[in-house]
């Protein structure tokens, strides 16, 4: 087990070294003494990005568990354990844990949470838990029509899921009875991406497809020539699949004819996203491509592979494993960048702050500085 005092001894090492934090009296280091406190990322570093350490929490989580999920919920951050299966949910405003919940003990790995009202959902790969998100106590449990292999995507009253036997459905949260199916070609192991009224959904084979969201009739299908594995990109005008045969695919959302087609040079097990005007794709063993919507062309490559969070001032933030980083959004460049501890996952707020979260519980937020 983890030391599980080190709330305590975290404490003590910030009122060493950062007294504005805590309020409390500290003596002065002494002349050239490291201000390091062992935080997900240092407070001086973290300051050569613009910003400063807000609070830090640390879990109690076993030796034998790892963060596999993290969710940002209203004034809640969720923290999934596998493989023992226990939810944390810390408060936003004060990094205070709210409760630590076993939830599905024996029933598979837990997925991404979901906010649904005032409660959360989180399901296994065969039954979807609602959850007070006030005491992380089991309200209801409901045993999903298939097994499934990812988090649901949310549409009002909808949970819609890809299942391992192909096929697409439609959960009504309230009745818990399935609304619509269709099937796939083969099992779905990506999330479905939607936007508006639509929800694009790939799987194994390499098929693609638009449905209606409320009844899941098919606008179109595609196929490309090895299995998709990664979330979608759905945006208003296009749909965008990355491929194991090496290939991103930009669909015309209306047709699913090709718009463009960029080639790499390894198969794409990262999903892209669509940020200020341009998509980013990251690709292992490669890097992270900066790719302009219109034509296809690469604007640039940043040579380490990195998730993208936003962009501020003509800079992209983003993060690897062991850094944060803002990159020019013209040239590819770091402008910053900042070491950390390894990193399971990192959380953009709606105020720009960052959720910081390691694979073994150690939790920060840091506030941009105005």
């Amino acid at each position: 087990m983890r030391v599980a005092t080190f709330p305590t001894l975290l404490v003590f090492l910030l009122a060493l070294s950062l007294p504005g934090l805590t309020g409390c009296a500290s003596t002065k280091p002494l002349p050239n003494a490291p201000q390091r406190v062992g935080l997900v990322v240092e407070p001086a570093d973290a300051a050569a990005l613009g910003f400063s350490v807000n609070w830090a929490q640390h879990l109690s989580v076993p030796d034998s568990n790892d963060i596999v999920e993290t969710a940002l919920l209203d004034d809640l951050m969720l923290v999934v354990e596998h493989p023992g299966n226990i939810v944390n949910a810390i408060e936003i405003d004060s990094g205070k844990v709210r409760w630590r919940s076993a939830v599905g003990v024996g029933d598979g790995r837990l997925f991404k949470p979901m906010a649904f009202e005032d409660r959360i959902l989180i399901n296994s790969v065969k039954s979807l838990y609602i959850v007070s998100a006030d005491s992380g106590n089991v309200i209801d449990r409901v045993e999903l029509a298939h097994v499934v292999q990812t988090q649901p995507t949310l549409h009002n009253e909808l949970a819609l899921f890809g299942a391992v036997n192909g096929r697409i459905f439609a959960h009504q949260i309230r009745s818990g009875f399935p609304k619509w199916e269709y099937g796939m070609s083969a099992s779905i192991s990506a999330p479905i991406a939607v936007q508006g009224d639509q929800l694009a959904v790939a799987d194994d084979n390499g098929t693609s497809a638009l449905l209606d969201v409320d009844t899941g009739a098919v606008n179109w299908r595609r196929k490309s020539y090895d299995r998709i594995s990664t979330q979608p990109l759905l945006t208003e005008n296009f749909a965008g699949f990355g491929s194991h045969d090496r290939s991103f695919y930009c669909l015309d959302r209306s047709t699913g004819d090709d718009l463009w087609i960029f080639r790499s040079e390894r198969a794409l097990l990262r999903p892209a996203a669509f940020l200020g005007n341009n998509v980013y794709l990251p690709v292992d063993g490669r890097g992270l491509f900066c790719i302009d919507p219109s034509t296809g062309e690469s604007n640039w490559l940043f040579d380490r592979v990195a998730t993208p969070l936003g962009i501020h001032d003509n800079r992209l933030l983003a993060y690897t494993r062991t850094a944060l980083l803002q990159i020019d959004v013209r040239t590819g460049a770091v402008v910053a960048e900042a070491p950390t501890r390894r990193l399971a996952a990192v959380v953009q707020l709606p105020d720009n702050a960052l959720v910081l979260v390691s694979p073994t519980g150690r939790v920060l937020r840091i506030n941009p500085q105005n």
